[in-house]
């Protein structure tokens, strides 16, 4: 089965594991203490070793922050793709572009220098 562990919880576990690497057990014996994979056990000290429950959620934080910005710019990309196009085929270059970017977003105040 497989679970989704929290940030508090994987801190916890690391600190558990840490303890108990501590007081001289193996690796794999402390993974079956605290009832992790040794390949988690591994990925997660790598990516959260040293880090506190608090870092731990601000990182998934900025994490999910970054997924959904990074969306919009996905987003974003084809009108950029359309207004890059148009301003190619317009003779004349920067005013028609600016032009054509100001009727396309609707600002008015670009048309002027």
């Amino acid at each position: 089965m497989k679970k989704k562990h929290t940030g508090p919880q994987i801190a916890a576990k690391l600190r558990q594991a840490d303890v108990l690497i501590g007081r001289g057990k193996s690796v794999p014996e402390v993974c079956k203490e605290i009832e992790v994979s040794e390949h988690t056990y591994y990925r997660w000290r790598r990516k959260y070793g040293g880090m506190s429950h608090d870092m731990i959620k601000q990182l998934k934080a900025l994490q999910k922050e970054n997924a959904r910005l990074r969306k919009l710019v996905a987003d974003q990309a084809p009108d950029v793709a359309t207004h890059t196009r148009i301003a190619g085929k317009m003779p004349g270059g920067n005013a028609e572009l600016r032009m054509a970017v100001s009727l396309a977003t609707g600002n008015i105040r670009t048309l002027r220098r």
